[in-house]
């Protein structure tokens, strides 16, 4: 299910980017929770992949061979960059220790439970969907998913359909009005 929205900008709120660390754990967390992106996707970008000029970066998404661009929203952009003055143009990965950046960005934040990176990829997924108005074939352009059936999933969790149609058909044999889901 992943944090949720509201923890994601609280996680991203208590990020220093003046700060070496701040600013790649926010450009990491941005672009997890912004992007979609998954942890291996991110951990492949070297230096070379972002292309500030552009405002792109190249991702070798699940499963493909090739790179992609992917238009970087301003914010993410932002962070990437700061996280670079920080880091020096050096050639070579952006990031490495992601899932325990990821935790300690959550736990210094104090947002409850585990946070994992896929964690924050399902919470974008669902932003995304919410946003799109339950559009389904956005949320997979956004995701990269090629099957239909899994952004499903993630809007049966955000919707509780099932629950509402076991509510309304519960009522049509009670009579009752059919009542919330708790």
């Amino acid at each position: 299910r992943g944090p949720g929205a509201d923890a994601v900008a609280d996680m991203v709120e208590a990020l220093d980017p003046s700060t070496a660390a701040g600013a790649r754990d926010r450009a990491i967390v941005l672009a997890l929770a912004g992007m979609g992106l998954r942890r291996g996707e991110l951990v492949a970008l070297d230096l070379a992949d972002v292309d500030t000029d552009r405002g792109t970066i190249m991702v070798t998404g699940k499963g493909r061979t090739q790179a992609v661009p992917l238009t970087v929203p301003a914010a993410v952009l932002d962070a990437f960059a700061a996280w670079i003055d920080h880091r020096g143009n050096e050639a070579g990965p952006l990031f490495h220790g992601v899932a325990r950046i990821v935790a300690k960005a959550a736990k210094g934040a104090e947002v409850a439970g585990p946070v994992r990176p896929h964690g924050l990829r399902h919470t974008a997924i669902t932003e995304a969907l919410e946003v799109s108005g339950g559009n389904l074939r956005e949320a997979a352009k956004f995701s990269r998913h090629q099957r239909l059936e899994t952004i499903l999933i993630y809007d049966d969790n955000r919707t509780d359909v099932a629950g509402q149609l076991a509510a309304t058909v519960t009522s049509r044999f009670t009579g009752a009005a059919p009542a919330a889901a708790a």
